[in-house]
């Protein structure tokens, strides 16, 4: 195929996230964007204060650019920087949303996009709410057929496929022609990358939480050069040297033509209660089923058989954690803290968890096995279960399909604002973070982004870093 023969699927999906209208979203969209809103920035303020986020913040600040759009932990830059910052933050716990089919997390990236421009551009709120909207659309129908090939030729999804996303959002805000947004979306391609070596490598993980504001701050650009009039080839993701061939490695990519009556994917994505990896979450709850408030000890349980498809496992062995994101990404040590410790704990895969003696004990009881069943579900389900053999002779076991969060097992408004809540406890003074939530939760009905922006702006200001 040549690229001036690409298929034009990607031009079909290209035009579906253009014709998201904020004025004719539905309330059950319009609910939904507001949980994913109310869910990054909760999740990104706590990322703020991560070590990592605060030397990305440090890097953007030194460079003294036009303070277009704020910085969630407090300042002001440009609104690329504001996108880079504050989407490394959004993914700086691992605890920000995911769209399962496409492996990729999409709130870090296009929220963190579209609110940088949108405070820019002075944009009306259902036009922000739209540009989400269609960063979702987009992002994720891209990566349905090329999120699992991806990893399995070592690219990590969201590195690699955010970019379009935020890409989208910010054609949207920018009011960028239908030709313009074609050549952002190449542009975008160009700028596509990301491997997933730190899960080879223990000491080197930190890169993986720039896996959200990477993207972001590549989005704005393409977007911005777009608008300048840098064009780029219409096959940049399906044609001849796409990055579904050269990425993916996948000759024949296939995506499903949009169909008006099919849902819109950020109704699809999944919202996380544990800070780990995805691929935990059911197991995570199987692992509590079995636990089923009865008080174990690590001397009395003999091993944790837990299986599940070949992405639980892969890459996911390693039994001494030397870094919180190695602690997130270990089966054995997330089975470990399922089991004798809290597994929402902001501090769970933490130093002080990490040299605990229990859980190292026990994570070397763990034995890891695939599960043809939850192989053939993945990834529309991230199915687990776990086998606990105790000393005694008892044998427990637990299966799940899916986790809570998800769109089977979906979480309520009043349990996103529980995690809010929990998730900002400590480093925003309670009527601020309140302040917030409010000012999202108002954002259908709003005039303007102004409450919005002060809202934000107080609390950056009495940010406790």
């Amino acid at each position: 195929m040549r690229d001036d023969d690409a298929s034009g699927a990607i031009d079909a999906l290209i035009d579906r996230a253009l014709s998201i209208d904020g004025a004719a979203l539905s309330a059950p969209v319009l609910e939904r964007t507001v949980d994913v809103v109310l869910d990054h920035l909760g999740v990104a303020l706590r990322g703020h204060a991560q070590p990592w986020t605060r030397s990305v913040r440090d890097v953007a600040l030194a460079e003294n650019a036009a303070p277009q759009a704020t910085l969630y932990g407090g300042g002001r830059t440009s609104m690329r920087n504001a996108a880079l910052v504050n989407g490394t933050a959004g993914h700086a716990l691992e605890l920000d949303d995911t769209h399962d089919r496409s492996l990729t997390h999409p709130g870090a990236v296009v929220i963190a996009a579209a609110l940088a421009v949108a405070e820019a551009r002075g944009s009306a709120p259902r036009a922000l709410l739209a540009a989400i909207v269609a960063g979702y659309e987009f992002q994720c129908r891209v990566g349905l057929p090329l999120g699992a090939a991806l990893i399995r030729r070592g690219v990590h999804p969201t590195a690699s496929l955010g970019v379009f996303g935020a890409a989208m959002a910010a054609a949207r805000l920018l009011d960028l022609s239908r030709a313009s947004v074609g050549h952002a979306v190449g542009l975008a391609a160009a700028m596509s990358a990301g491997q997933m070596q730190f899960a080879h490598d223990p000491s080197g993980t930190m890169v993986k939480r720039l896996y959200g504001g990477l993207p972001a701050e590549r989005g704005v650009l393409a977007a911005q050069l777009a608008a300048a009039g840098i064009s780029a080839p219409r096959g940049a993701i399906d044609g001849e040297a796409g990055i579904a061939r050269v990425l993916a490695g996948l000759d024949h990519a296939q995506w499903p033509p949009p169909r008006g009556d099919e849902p819109l994917e950020v109704m699809q994505v999944s919202f996380k209660p544990y800070a780990c990896c995805r691929n935990f979450h059911a197991l995570i709850e199987a692992l509590g089923e079995i636990r089923d408030g009865r008080a174990l000890s690590v001397d009395a349980i003999e091993s944790v058989v837990v299986c599940g498809p070949a992405a639980m496992l892969d890459h996911h062995l390693e039994r001494r954690p030397a870094s919180t994101m190695a602690a997130q990404y270990s089966l054995p040590f997330t089975t470990a803290v399922a089991l004798l410790a809290d597994p929402r704990a902001l501090d769970a895969f933490d130093a002080p968890a990490r040299a605990d003696p229990e859980l190292l004990a026990l994570a070397d009881r763990v034995v890891a096995r695939h599960d043809d069943a939850f192989e053939r579900a993945f990834p529309e389900h991230f199915g687990g279960a776990a086998e606990l053999r105790l000393r005694n002779g008892e044998v427990w076991t637990a299966r799940r399909l899916d986790s809570s969060g998800t769109p089977a097992d979906p979480l309520t408004r009043a349990a996103l604002l529980a995690k809010y809540v929990r998730v900002t406890e400590g480093l925003v003074a309670r009527p601020l973070a309140t302040d917030l939530a409010d000012a999202i939760e108002a954002l259908p009905g709003a005039a303007s982004l102004d409450g919005l922006h002060a809202s934000l702006a107080a609390v950056a200001r009495g940010f406790r870093r």
